[in-house]
């Protein structure tokens, strides 16, 4: 460490408590260097505030005007003793060099031959030494940062998970219902066209998707239970409509084979008032339970018709 504003007084080096602080700053080894600009002083008398000291200056000798007012000097909180009380010149107060650079941990050093004084201070704690206490803290920093990474991982992923299950089951939800809704209107379309003598149609037949939500009101509920509604909508939809269509001449079909036979069952019937069999003796007696749930209810519904009018005709 190189000083710029040095004065001697006597045989003591003084310098600025200015300099000396904007010098301890410590590169890569705590060591900076710069030339020194020195001002010699030879003291004549120092007495009272406002004494007078003859300065030997680099081309001669000089009077400069040092001012006295007890200065102390505090190191880290310990007060320095000397017998060279600190003075001020021309608003910079001047401490002794060696005496503070020794308290600093500083060995001071005169090189006449450059006219310059070398500080060096030296690192309070080895490099190695520091080296090793940064490798073991960044090696505990990094299993701490591994452990809050892995709980914070696991509590987030926890979180996520529930996120999808609710998403999944509440899709789900919305699936079966769409299931049942679309299965019935599909039904009820494809009747109403083949009894209409359509041709068959499912695609035109079905409601748009704002439709739909708007007639189940799915602007209420969740977007999951509405996009599962809607999936199975659609599905069902087309499977109930075909139903309904084919199912329509189905019943046809099961209406009147049941009227006949119903017609004859009747006819043939005893008593004054004989009564309609039961739908449950009419399933078993004609095996309804292996055709189409369409023939089976026109069958149902023909038998029951035919019976009552083959009575009526005997």
């Amino acid at each position: 460490m190189f000083l710029e504003e040095i004065i001697y007084v006597g045989k003591e080096q003084f310098a600025s408590c200015r300099s000396l602080i904007n010098k301890n700053t410590q590169k890569e080894e705590g060591i900076l260097q710069k030339k020194a600009r020195i001002i010699a002083l030879a003291v004549a008398v120092i007495f009272l505030m406002g004494s007078v000291m003859p300065v030997v200056a680099a081309d001669g000798t000089q009077a400069l005007k040092a001012i006295f007012r007890n200065i102390k000097i505090v190191v880290n909180g310990n007060t320095l003793i000397s017998d060279k009380e600190p003075f001020i010149v021309d608003g910079t107060t001047y401490v002794p060099l060696r005496l503070v650079a020794e308290a600093i941990g500083g060995d001071v050093q005169w090189d006449g031959v450059n006219n310059k004084v070398v500080i060096t201070v030296k690192p309070s704690v080895d490099p190695a030494e520091l080296q090793k206490r940064y490798q073991e803290g960044y090696d505990a920093g990094l299993k701490a940062g591994d452990l809050n990474g892995y709980i914070r991982g696991l509590q987030e992923g926890k979180a996520q998970a529930e996120e999808k299950r609710n998403a999944e089951k509440e899709y789900d939800e919305g699936y079966d219902d769409g299931l049942a809704a679309g299965e019935e209107d599909g039904y009820e379309a494809g009747e109403y066209d083949a009894e209409r003598g359509r041709k068959s149609d499912w695609k035109k037949a079905i409601d748009s998707d704002s439709t739909i939500s708007k007639t189940y009101k799915l602007s209420s509920e969740s977007k999951d239970y509405s996009d599962g509604f809607l999936k199975g909508y659609k599905e069902a939809f087309e499977d109930g409509y075909k139903d309904g269509y084919d199912g329509y001449y189905d019943y046809e079909d099961g209406y009147w084979d049941g009227y006949d036979k119903g017609y004859i069952d009747g006819k043939n019937a005893t008593g004054t008032k004989p009564s309609v069999p039961r739908d449950r003796d009419i399933i078993n007696d004609f095996r309804l339970d292996r055709e189409s749930r369409s023939y089976s209810d026109g069958f149902l519904e023909g038998y029951k018709d035919g019976f009552r009018d083959g009575v009526d005709d005997r």
